[in-house]
C-alpha cells in the first residue's frame, strides 16, 4: 500500500516535466522546420521573401504599393504554437512600415516542409509562404 501511494505520488511530480520535454521537443522540431527561404506570391503582386535561420533570426523583403521595398529583420521564436518576431532593424524608403523593437504575434496554423501558413492577430488575415 505504501509503494502504491508513493508510486502515484512519483508519477504525478514527473507527468509536468514529460509534459514540458514533450512540448520543448515539439517547438524544436517546429524550429528546425521553420528553417529556410519562404515566398509569399500573393494576388496583389507583393511577393514577400522571408528567411529564417535556425539561430532565431530572420530577414523579409516586402514590397509596397508604392513600388519601395521594405526590408526587415530580428529575431524570431516559437511558444505555444505561436510563431514570434521581434524587428531589429528596418530599411525603407516608404512611409509604412514597421517600427524597430515592434513585435509581431503570429499563430501557426500548418507546418510541414513545403508549407507556412499563420493568422496574423493583429491584422486578423491568414498568409500562407511556401518554398
Amino acid at each position: 500500500m505504501v509503494c502504491q501511494q508513493h508510486c502515484q505520488i512519483s508519477n504525478m511530480k514527473l507527468t509536468p516535466t514529460i509534459l514540458a520535454l514533450s512540448l520543448l521537443l515539439t517547438a524544436c522540431s517546429q524550429r528546425v522546420r521553420m528553417a529556410g527561404i519562404w515566398a509569399n506570391n500573393s494576388v496583389d503582386g507583393k511577393n514577400n521573401t522571408l528567411t529564417i535561420t535556425p539561430d532565431g533570426s530572420f530577414s523579409l523583403m516586402a514590397p509596397q504599393p508604392d513600388h519601395t521595398t521594405n526590408i526587415m529583420a530580428g529575431n524570431w521564436q516559437i511558444t505555444d504554437a505561436a510563431y514570434i518576431m521581434t524587428i531589429t532593424n528596418v530599411t525603407s524608403t516608404s512611409t509604412h512600415h514597421p517600427s524597430v523593437g515592434q513585435m509581431a504575434h503570429f499563430r501557426i496554423l500548418h507546418l510541414d516542409d513545403h508549407t507556412f501558413t499563420y493568422y496574423d492577430v493583429e491584422s486578423q488575415l491568414t498568409n500562407s509562404y511556401t518554398r
